[in-house]
């Protein structure tokens, strides 16, 4: 199946979407921005496509759970290429091994690409489940949305943003825009069924271990500063 998560930064769509990954025992992941820091031995940690082909064989040999591949190369579009050429590789070996995969800011990438399609299209989707994260849906190209099987939506307001949600379901459009703090709208576009979930603290998961991160405010005496993610979305 595929999932995307839409919102603006810093209202948790990437923290939503690393505590569905966690839903399944085989989990890959692709973190160009390095939000992931966990200390888990069952994490293996990889900066290059040769580490990761050999981390992802080793994961679905039972060696790990989650290989996070935090891209140190230049061209992250090339980097987003390989790894999912690897990921066919193995999708078409281990066909009913259930496996997520974490996609972080798909503007980063061509999503269009042949071997991400073939991933979207032909894995069975009762056993990949590939997750996305992006700002607007603009950053998802039209013929992923299309076969997007559920959508969850942080507050919006762009009304081209809007536009785009609506071609899904207006209901879906008109809640986002209501939308509080790290509240989602959840459309199932399956079941064409519409939830609000307005409770962070239901799927929350710290995505580094840290205890504290302080947060210094930089903007002018009287303003009003913005709302901070700390401490429950220590990054």
């Amino acid at each position: 199946m595929i999932y995307v998560a839409i919102g603006r930064r810093e209202l948790g769509k990437s923290t939503l979407a690393y505590f569905m990954t966690q839903k399944l025992a085989k989990r890959a992941v692709i973190d160009p921005r390095r939000m992931i820091r966990r200390t888990d031995p069952r994490i293996e940690y990889v900066t290059t496509i040769d580490a990761a082909r050999e981390a992802l064989l080793a994961m679905m040999d039972g060696d790990s759970d989650e290989v996070i591949y935090q891209p140190q190369e230049d061209d992250i579009e090339q980097a987003f290429v390989e790894w999912t050429r690897v990921l066919k590789s193995i999708v078409v070996s281990y066909p009913e091994s259930e496996l997520a995969i974490f996609i972080d800011e798909a503007s980063f990438y061509n999503l269009e690409t042949p071997t991400f399609m073939w991933l979207a299209k032909c894995s069975l989707r009762d056993y990949t489940h590939i997750i996305i994260t992006a700002h607007q849906p603009k950053d998802i190209p039209t013929g992923v949305r299309a076969i997007a099987d559920h959508w969850f939506i942080f507050y919006t307001t762009q009304e081209t943003d809007l536009a785009k949600i609506a071609e899904k379901s207006p209901e879906a459009a008109a809640q986002a825009k209501r939308l509080t703090n790290r509240a989602f709208v959840h459309w199932d576009d399956t079941r064409a069924k519409l939830s609000v979930n307005p409770n962070p603290t239901s799927w929350f998961i710290a995505m580094r271990n840290t205890s504290s991160m302080v947060v210094t405010p930089v903007t002018p005496d009287g303003a009003e500063q913005p709302p901070s993610d700390k401490p429950l979305f220590q990054r």
